[in-house]
């Protein structure tokens, strides 16, 4: 249907149209410009520590698991922990793990702290594989290259704190920590396995501290 056809009040219609029909395509162009800016916002978002942590992204809540005599600790900056062993094992791809338990027993906030060790019997090492002895540490056991992760919060403890790139546990919070090998080792029970602290943030002599098993 084309303009000419029409009268002249029919043109100023189609006039009216066309500057209606203007707007709404600038109104869309807006607003697909401010999805496109929260897209970039969330995705900046991403990128960030906080966004990283195994804490912002969700860790179950886990009712407190039966663990060995705590060993209380503190650091060179004078916050109270306390760390208890849950228990141990080889995981299906080949890692061994041990899990154990931290709590902030501080009136506030304190930094997240890792300080437990894996140690293991050499004899469960592959050949090839580097594995360090420290003193204090049972003779014949080292420890292989590790990482450690928050896999629950116990009796629904509240999620770490997060600030910038530092990251805190509320006073009285506990969470169920991780460690696993880097490396497979071979078949092994939990006597093959013990955890220690040695970091010298909490060991001035950095003799390895055992922490107990149930």
């Amino acid at each position: 249907m084309t303009g000419s056809h029409r009268s002249a009040g029919s043109r100023r219609k189609k006039s009216n149209t066309g500057r209606i029909a203007t707007a709404a395509a600038l109104t869309a162009v807006l607003g697909a410009g401010a999805v496109c800016a929260v897209v970039l916002i969330v995705k900046e978002g991403e990128t960030s520590p906080a966004a990283r942590s195994p804490a912002v992204t969700g860790s179950p809540s886990v009712p407190a698991p039966e663990a060995g005599e705590p060993v209380a600790l503190t650091s060179t900056d004078g916050f109270t922990y306390r760390i208890a062993a849950v228990g141990g094992g080889r995981k299906v791809n080949g890692q061994a793990y041990i899990d154990y338990t931290i709590t902030n027993t501080g009136p506030g906030k304190a930094p997240m702290e890792r300080p437990g060790d894996l140690f293991l019997d050499r004899g469960k090492t592959l050949s090839g594989s580097r594995c360090m002895e420290q003193p204090g540490a049972e003779k014949g056991k080292c420890t292989l290259e590790n990482s450690s992760t928050i896999i629950g919060y116990v009796d629904g403890a509240p999620p770490l704190v997060v600030e910038g790139a530092d990251e805190y546990i509320p006073a009285g919070a506990s969470y169920l920590i991780r460690i696993s090998t880097r490396e497979r080792v071979k078949e092994l029970t939990r006597q093959d396995l013990a955890l220690y602290v040695w970091d010298v943030r909490f060991i001035e002599d950095r003799k390895a501290r055992l922490i107990p098993f149930p």
